[in-house]
């Protein structure tokens, strides 16, 4: 069962959480307003990965409780950063890898 207490950290990561999947979404939506479409498919990728953000959430959590015989509190607080920190940087970074790895020159 999953029982996290009220914290400060957690509230704020989760507000991060919110921010970046507004963000993502919201570049996407403009993206493809200005018919930009392989950058609105970058986006929409960035805001899928955000949106799976609750699942890795939940995985993360049971696993550092679990396995790992973390405190709850401490896992719900590490989790609520890392559950939307962690995904979107391994996306990012194999965005940028592709582009290197194609010789993309940024205009």
């Amino acid at each position: 069962m999953l029982i996290v207490e009220k914290s400060v950290t957690a509230g704020i990561g989760l507000a991060g959480l919110a921010l970046a999947w507004l963000l993502t979404a919201g570049l996407a939506y403009w993206a493809v307003r200005c018919k930009n479409f392989v950058q609105h498919r970058e986006w929409m990728v960035r805001s899928y990965v955000v949106t799976t953000a609750f699942a890795s959430f939940r995985l993360g959590y049971q696993v550092l409780v679990k396995d790992f015989h973390t405190d709850p509190n401490s896992a719900g607080d590490v989790m609520s950063w890392a559950c939307w920190a962690l995904p979107p940087l391994i996306t990012e970074s194999v965005f940028q890898g592709n582009k290197i790895r194609r010789g993309y020159i940024a205009r």
